[in-house]
């Protein structure tokens, strides 16, 4: 659905984010790789997954609207004018602050606290800290069979060896669709 085939009053489904990474590995059930490409990733109409945003997004985020580009929606600080906004749909915060041992040439992060299955860091996010180059993102999250994540792989390499480091990740937030529609036009 886009903007200017959205029905106010319609009920909305299916959504799309951003591109993934190539890659993705981990999950409770085992390793999944994908070919390379562009993914998007998708909401039921009921229910909660990882949304990509702005990586300068720091405050909770309250907007969800229709555009331009069929099976995508925006997520801005405030409406954008024209377009119709999708509700109920709630997002939680953009930052997730956890802490991790970084290996000096390794991308992989180990000895987690503070990161989880439901809450992130998700695929896409950006990550900064102490030892991690600037423009790093999540590449992969591997979790145990009972979903406690066990690692995170980065797109870049440590550049220091580090335990209990705090890092932050953005960019990437949970939201939640509870049998969203098309409220009215911006």
């Amino acid at each position: 659905m886009t903007t200017a085939a959205a029905v106010v009053g319609n009920r909305c489904g299916v959504f799309a984010g951003a591109a993934q990474p190539p890659t993705i590995t981990g999950g409770p059930v085992g390793t999944v790789t994908l070919a390379a490409g562009t993914y998007y990733i998708w909401l039921q109409r009921s229910g909660q997954a990882p949304a990509l945003v702005s990586a300068s997004v720091t405050a909770s985020i309250v907007v969800a609207e229709t555009t331009a580009t069929s099976g995508q929606l925006a997520v801005p600080a405030s409406p954008t004018a024209t377009t119709k906004q999708i509700t109920p749909v709630s997002f939680a915060s953009a930052n997730k602050t956890f802490t991790a041992t970084t290996v000096n040439g390794s991308p992989v992060l180990t000895g987690l606290t503070g990161a989880s299955s439901g809450s992130g860091p998700f695929i896409g996010a950006a990550v900064s800290g102490t030892g991690i180059p600037g423009g790093t993102t999540v590449t992969g999250v591997t979790y145990s069979p009972n979903g406690v994540v066990q690692s995170i792989t980065l797109s870049a390499n440590a550049t220091a060896n580090g335990t209990g480091i705090t890092i932050t990740a953005t960019g990437v937030l949970e939201v939640g669709l509870m049998w969203p529609y098309i409220a009215k036009v911006n």
